[in-house]
């Protein structure tokens, strides 16, 4: 039992009963720990585990553990090295708690665990040694691994076909021929998980791709190429619509010494023993039937147009998706156009050009006539108009991508709005694609726009008007948050007393206005006391303002109605300039 009585660096010391109760809870995880199946694990090179050290961390290892070196040794602060390859991890933890006694720690407790076992290389096949071989540096080359396993078996196993499979599925053929002969490219790299396989030696053919049972083929006495591709059940024919056929014309030999070759097996499979394009069978040859393919262009207004490979039964609406599809506004920037899928055209040899209605296949696919692909075919996909142009009084001007239930509101929108106090808000200008126009109330309306549509802003100025006894009368420009005093003071204020040759002017009454506020066909009059606003800073004797208001200031004098009516006859033609 490992009880600590003490700690170190002047630590309190534990009582009686907690020293006890430490003992008790140690002898129980010694006690489960030990039927564990970490105690029948011994360790080997390249595997990482933790120390811990209960209630030191300084003397424990850190979250990255520690690695069992080559050599099967591993560094442990404040004890050093020590061998730990074909140990325990309880044997490793004791012989920690042994070097940890003495003027360190009284009585330590440690626990030792796998934090990450070292996968290595599985070697299987005709080998001196099957099993497991440690990966130390993240990968080893094959020649190594090999050797570990304690090579080849002579005369049993493959010198030629050593097979590497990777834990991601990716299966590799390796010659030790050519890694004996110097050949680095050939000693591929080997990594922890992967699996080597080295078969026996015998005459045999891989035969693979589009045929009719791929798989491994004896070679008999006087075979050739076409023998094997026969054996194999020939190349697949394709008969059903859409199924993948064999291409005999372009059929890769890939000999057990690096030699490759293309052959066209298409009137080579009579056996003649002069036809260059159906050679002699070889032990250890791959015999690979590609899949025919389709050669077609898919041009203009897609995502990436040019010469696409298609399969035997692929149709016109495959070739677009190969294509990426047409392009669409919201693919390309806003000034550019996308696809006019009513206008596609195929061009087929030799001399046939067919309509081809793309639109139909996104707007009622039931009707699209999705004809089957030839060799040669040229699909032409043109620009079309799928944009809304919005221009006028608005913040951003220019091209707009059409996107489906687009509405007036909505062009307007992403064009920024209108100018403030200059475009209109009220009223637009719609030009369709067509030719058609149409002026729109948008505080009624909201119609729907069609691709190619132009929407204008026109001008529309939000104005106040300033009369009566000021130094500068006039209309001028409403801005959001305008009260009465911000336009009297663009009006230079109340006027002040004046005389112009026999006649005297009366001055204007600076504590009081009066504010007119169109109502139906007439005004309504506001009496402002601006006074309240200069001595008291009252809010209501400075209210805002609202488009179309007018403001009056009277002479000190009087209330001149007859000047107040005469000014408003007037502001109609003034606010409508």
């Amino acid at each position: 039992m490992m009880v600590c009585t003490s700690e170190v660096r002047g630590r309190h010391r534990r009582t009686v009963v907690a020293r006890c109760l430490t003992a008790l809870v140690g002898l129980f995880v010694v006690g489960v720990a030990s039927h564990s199946p970490a105690d029948l694990y011994r360790l080997v090179p390249g595997d990482i585990i933790d120390v811990i050290v209960a209630d030191e961390p300084e003397l424990s290892s850190d979250v990255n553990g520690i690695l069992v070196g080559p050599d099967g040794r591993v560094g442990v602060p404040r004890v050093g090295t020590f061998e730990a390859a074909g140990k325990t991890c309880d044997e490793v933890a004791e012989t920690v708690r042994k070097a940890l006694i003495g003027p360190i720690l009284v009585d330590p407790r440690v626990m030792v665990r796998l934090q990450k076992h070292n996968q290595g290389v599985t070697v299987l096949g005709f080998v001196t040694t099957q099993g497991r071989v440690p990966v130390l540096a993240g990968s080893a080359p094959l020649s190594q691994v090999l050797a570990a396993a304690g090579g080849v078996q002579a005369g049993a196993g493959s010198m030629q076909r050593v097979i590497v499979t990777r834990v991601t599925g990716e299966v590799l053929e390796a010659n030790l021929g050519d890694i004996l002969a110097g050949d680095a490219k050939a000693d591929v790299p080997v990594r922890p998980g992967d699996v080597v396989y080295v078969p026996r030696t015998e005459q045999l053919a891989n035969v693979f791709g589009y045929v009719a049972t791929p798989g491994r083929y004896p070679i008999e006495e006087g075979d050739r190429i076409g023998d094997l591709i026969a054996r194999a059940g020939g190349a697949l024919a394709g008969r059903a619509e859409g199924a993948s056929e064999g291409d005999l014309s372009a059929v890769a030999l890939m000999r057990a010494d690096g030699t490759t070759l293309t052959l066209d097996m298409t009137h080579a499979l009579a056996g003649r023993s002069d036809d260059p394009n159906n050679p002699p069978a070889l032990p250890g040859d791959a015999v690979y039937v590609p899949e025919l393919r389709l050669t077609v262009s898919v041009l203009g207004s897609v995502v990436s147009p040019g010469r696409i490979q298609m399969r035997a039964g692929d149709r016109v609406s495959d070739a677009l998706a190969a294509a990426g599809g047409p392009v669409r506004p919201t693919q390309v920037p806003a000034e550019t156009i996308g696809a006019d899928l009513a206008a596609a055209m195929l061009y087929r040899l030799p001399d046939q050009v067919l309509p081809l209605r793309l639109d139909l296949l996104y707007d009622d696919p039931k009707s699209f006539q999705d004809l089957p692909l030839v060799t040669g075919d040229v699909i032409v996909v043109p620009e079309g108009r799928n944009v809304v142009e919005v221009s006028g009084y608005v913040q951003e001007p220019g091209q707009y991508p059409f996107r489906p239930g687009e509405t007036v509101r909505g062009a307007v929108a992403m064009a920024g709005g209108p100018l403030l106090n200059v475009g209109s808000t009220t009223t637009v200008d719609v030009r369709h694609r067509d030719g058609a126009s149409e002026t729109v109330n948008l505080e009624r309306d909201n119609p729907a726009l069609r691709p190619g549509d132009a929407v204008s802003v026109p001008y529309m100025r939000e104005r106040v008007a300033v009369v009566g006894a000021v130094t500068n009368p006039g209309v001028f420009d409403w801005h959001e948050g305008d009260t009465v005093v911000t336009v009297l003071a663009r009006a230079a204020g109340p006027r002040g007393p004046a005389t112009t040759g026999p006649f005297e002017i009366e001055r204007g009454n600076p504590g009081r206005v009066v504010v007119l506020r169109r109502e139906g066909e007439g005004y309504r009059m506001m009496p402002v006391e601006v006074a309240r606003f200069y001595k008291k800073g009252e809010a209501a004797g400075n209210p805002p303002l609202e488009p179309g208001d007018v403001v009056f200031v009277p002479a000190t004098a009087r209330f001149d109605f007859e000047a107040l009516t005469r000014d408003l006859l007037l502001l109609p033609g003034l606010l409508a300039r």
